[in-house]
């Protein structure tokens, strides 16, 4: 069968990244993979030959974009998958929907916190959308009624990792706790979390990894100057996250309370792609992990987090529960079972 995405690729978010895991998934069984993206706005990794970048990226802009159509008349497969429809020029892309539709199944993966306000993605019809969970899907079934189907936001598969090599690899020391971290926006997920793990760091010999590229962490670098960070300016692919994680003894993926509003609807990518170190996560206690339990340790404010990090580096069974447990859910949400719904779904369309 023959699959194609209209989506983000090889970008640094959770709209790529959820294509890119299902996608290369779909690759492994043998399935043919064509990508139609935009133009890369923060990218990881480059192209393979399968993906053709089409359209200007529309997130934030009211314009109209351009868009070369062509490839999705042109390219044969039998199945398309949509991932943040608005991000591409709709009223280009309404144009050719019908010769699309004749000849593919369209599935639509519902990353939007909110029901779309735009009156032109309503004009698009679906042969199914999916949805990452119940609540997601409670608020779509109201339109799409028995075309909505629960399939679960995939984690990177586990990978294990030396620690000690992996911070020879990475020339940190051997002898210190690492905290990592890392983020492209730096004054929601960075600079908050400094003086929590700076206290912590007053009782133990630690280093604070933080990872960015230099565009986003550049305008904060006399708050990071200090002597227990560690400043990496890289915007490296999911791969070299993973040696970080593996020299780290815990993942800081801290939220803002900011960044979710009444009524919205998240997940966190972040969380599901980095699941699979089985390095100990710490997060903020938000709606991204309201779905997870002991898989990550929560904390409720900046303090709690101070309070959680220690209690993390004196009890060592904290670690070892928490680990279990996110063992446990990506063995059960692996790219690869989660690729398996997806086939399943298509033989039913």
């Amino acid at each position: 069968m023959r699959v194609a995405f209209l989506s983000r690729w090889n970008t640094a978010c959770g709209v790529s990244l959820h294509a890119e895991l299902i996608g290369r998934e779909l690759l492994k069984h043998g399935y043919e993979v064509q990508v139609f993206a935009p133009l890369n706005v923060r990218p990881v990794a480059p192209d393979e030959p399968f993906v053709h970048r089409i359209s200007e990226d529309m997130e934030g802009k009211l314009r109209e974009g351009f868009m070369d159509t062509s490839p999705l008349i042109t390219e044969d497969y039998e199945v398309l998958i949509i991932e943040r429809l608005e991000w591409f020029p709709l009223d280009k892309l309404i144009q050719v929907y019908e010769q699309i539709k004749r000849k593919a199944k369209v599935v639509y993966v519902v990353h939007e916190r909110k029901l779309p306000k735009n009156k032109a993605f309503w004009k698009f019809d679906f042969d199914a959308v999916v949805c990452f969970d119940e609540r997601y899907a409670r608020r779509w079934r109201r339109i799409y009624k028995e075309k909505v189907h629960v399939i679960p936001y995939p984690c990177h598969p586990i990978r294990l990792g030396d620690q000690r090599k992996a911070r020879e690899d990475l020339n940190i020391p051997l002898e210190k706790l690492v905290v990592f971290t890392y983020s492209w926006s730096p004054s929601l997920h960075i600079i908050p979390t400094i003086r929590p793990v700076e206290e912590v760091s007053r009782k133990y010999d630690l280093t604070y990894v933080v990872l960015g590229g230099r565009r986003y962490l550049w305008e904060y670098r006399n708050e990071l100057r200090k002597d227990f960070i560690d400043v990496r300016f890289e915007t490296p692919p999911l791969k070299r996250i993973y040696t970080y994680l593996h020299a780290a003894n815990v993942f800081l993926a801290h939220k803002s309370r900011r960044e979710v509003k009444r009524g919205e609807i998240v997940v966190s990518s972040k969380i599901f792609a980095t699941l699979g170190a089985l390095t100990p996560i710490m997060t903020s206690d938000l709606p991204f992990v309201e779905m997870l339990e002991e898989e990550v340790i929560k904390y409720s404010d900046l303090d709690d987090l101070k309070d959680k990090m220690q209690t993390l580096f004196e009890e060592s069974e904290l670690a070892k529960h928490t680990i279990e447990a996110a063992m446990k859910y990506v063995s059960e949400h692996s790219s690869s079972q989660i690729a398996k719904r997806f086939i399943e779904l298509f033989k039913k369309l």
